[in-house]
């Protein structure tokens, strides 16, 4: 009797039409910016592509890496992410990328070596609630889980250190739609919803760069020649676009738009693209993120349900997220649009997320003899 390992050709194919997509209007929204830079037009393109090489090679690495292990080695995987985030604030390690005069310490860099550590602690976020969550009994004492929770509370306190309230605000969405997947009664979920709002408010109220990021989405008009102007330029790309979008050579967007490659980038596949284009990729991630849903339904095993519901319902989220900021319907928050914003660290991220959630949902089939 021959084993053989079966992944689902459909969702390869749409997550390959999303690779092969998002790597042209990365090209596409980065060229001109590129070539008055560095006077080559594929200089964040080209570095992309390298990036995507290495996110295959360990999504495949991760299909077939036994599921069991990182369930065995599930502490030692989220206190290695834990240490790596305390890096960033290390000095001579620590790398600011801000351009404003706030300081943002979110990266680490060893010689010509730089990593964002808040993407790669999403995977072992996931790994570790998706175990809490499997012995989780919400009919017992919560204060018994409390010792489980720390962890992750520890996650949260150097996210809002750094700042990063955009990863925050993610993880926290995903922490309690995975409670309600899980079985928690949303009674509880919404008294806990609304005991955390005051919370949430304060952060946003007494955090000076937070607070001000608020009052640019309220009027980024007031203030489209400094902090709103990413905001106010989006807007206008939106415009430009119109149905079918228009030349890049001539869009404003993709002239003028700063950093428009990396969360701001799909004003600028709407700007080139035009309403088709925009309409095209959020049908693409819909028929992904449908048959994903589809393969999780199959899957039996409660920790590999909750994992690869986690990994789907972070991207979505995410997606959505991104695509509001753009829009306008939420404050700026740093995060990209996966697999086509600009970025080796959240890029890389990604592939391995998705190469976790094809191994939990691939299918063991056996060749009768």
């Amino acid at each position: 009797m021959k084993k053989y390992i079966e992944i689902d050709l459909y969702f390869l194919l749409l997550f390959f039409i999303l690779i092969i997509t998002g790597t042209w209007f990365l090209f596409s929204s980065s060229s001109i910016i590129a070539y008055h830079q560095f006077k080559d037009m594929f200089y964040f393109s080209n570095k992309q592509i390298i990036w995507h090489f290495i996110g295959i090679v360990l999504m495949i690495f991760f299909i077939i890496f036994p599921v069991s292990l990182l369930k065995k080695w599930y502490l030692y995987i989220i206190y290695t992410s834990i240490f790596l985030m305390t890096l960033v604030f290390v000095p001579g390690i620590s790398k600011s990328v801000s351009t404003t005069s706030f300081d943002f310490k979110r990266w680490i860099q060893i010689g010509p070596f730089s990593l964002q550590p808040s993407e790669f602690v999403k995977i072992s976020f996931l790994l570790y609630l998706a175990i809490v969550l499997e012995r989780f009994n919400y009919k017992e004492n919560i204060k018994k889980y409390i010792k489980d929770f720390l962890p992750m509370i520890l996650i949260f306190l150097l996210l809002f250190l750094q700042p990063h309230y955009g990863t925050m605000l993610l993880l926290l969405i995903v922490f309690i739609i995975l409670l309600f997947v899980s079985g928690y009664p949303w009674i509880r979920l919404l008294l806990f919803g609304f005991s955390i709002t005051p919370l949430i408010i304060i952060l946003a109220i007494f955090q000076p760069y937070r607070f001000e990021r608020i009052k640019v989405w309220l009027n980024p008009y007031e203030y489209k020649y400094d902090k709103g102007y990413q905001l106010v330029m989006s807007y206008r790309a939106f415009k430009e676009g119109g149905f079918l979008g228009t030349d890049i050579s001539q869009a404003v967007g993709h002239r003028y738009l700063t950093y428009g490659y990396t969360d701001f980038i799909y004003a600028l596949i709407v700007e080139n693209a035009g309403f088709i284009g925009g309409l095209f990729i959020l049908l693409l991630f819909f028929f992904l993120f449908l048959r994903a849903f589809f393969l999780i339904k199959k899957i039996n095993d409660p920790f590999s349900f909750l994992f690869a519901s986690g990994i789907i319902i972070l991207f979505i989220v995410q997606v959505l997220i991104n695509i509001s900021v753009t829009m306008g319907l939420i404050p700026t928050t740093g995060i990209g649009l996966p697999f086509i914003s600009y970025g080796g660290s959240s890029l890389i991220s990604y592939y391995i997320m998705m190469g976790i959630f094809l191994n939990l949902t691939k299918n063991k089939a056996y060749e009768k003899q």
